[in-house]
């Protein structure tokens, strides 16, 4: 594997947990109100997550 592989095994793992935090806030914002929220974690995590997507997707592409 090369280092590539490596720093993009971490940035993902770094971005699901903190994408996991937001979405475990906003249940809990959706719970404790009794009603859906806008699901305003989509909008932090969905960005990230398509860039890291397209940066897997050219890793192996290249390889």
């Amino acid at each position: 594997m090369s280092r590539w592989h490596d720093v993009l095994r971490i940035a993902t793992l770094v971005w699901a947990a903190v994408t996991l935090i937001h979405f475990t806030i906003w249940a809990l914002a959706c719970i404790i109100s009794g009603g859906l929220q806008s699901p305003w974690w989509l909008w932090i995590g969905l960005p990230p997550g398509m860039v890291l997507g397209a940066a897997w997707w050219a890793g192996y592409r290249a390889s």
